[in-house]
């Protein structure tokens, strides 16, 4: 998570003057990394961040910008499902059951929209729908 502070450098507000907003610092945290629940995970166990998160670390933009890595195509931002294993039991310190939790849960999820997406159009569907209304 980066997050920037910035100055606005103005005194007046008048029409002819210009205005300046330049970002100084930055602020960087680590969030500690849980099982997830995005179904659209396609095997294995989603990864999301948690609310716990390491210090926060403040340093100016210009060093930043000239100091990250290069940015990740989209295709470098996928994760292996033993990859997300590996990272939420061996750095993360998540307990094997967990994992196996979620992936159940994961499954039940993309299940129900299955089945959902199965039975739009149906009579089974539209009995579902008149009951919603009744109960509005």
């Amino acid at each position: 998570f980066v997050a920037a502070s910035y100055d606005s450098s103005s005194s007046a507000n008048t029409t002819n003057e210009k205005k300046n907003l330049t970002w100084k610092n930055i602020e960087i945290r680590e969030y500690s990394r849980i099982c997830g629940d995005n179904p659209s995970c396609s095997s294995g166990v989603p990864i999301s961040i948690g609310w716990d998160h390491t210090e926060t670390f403040i340093m100016p933009l210009i060093d930043y910008e000239t100091s990250r890595p290069p940015r990740r195509s989209n295709h470098e931002m996928l994760m292996s499902r033993n990859l997300r294993r590996s990272m939420l039991m061996n750095e993360w310190d998540v307990h094997p059951t967990e994992i196996a939790a979620a992936v159940r849960s994961n499954q039940h999820v993309k299940n129900r929209r299955r089945k959902t997406v199965n039975n739009v159009g149906t009579a089974a569907s539209t009995m579902e729908e008149v009951a919603e209304r009744v109960k509005r």
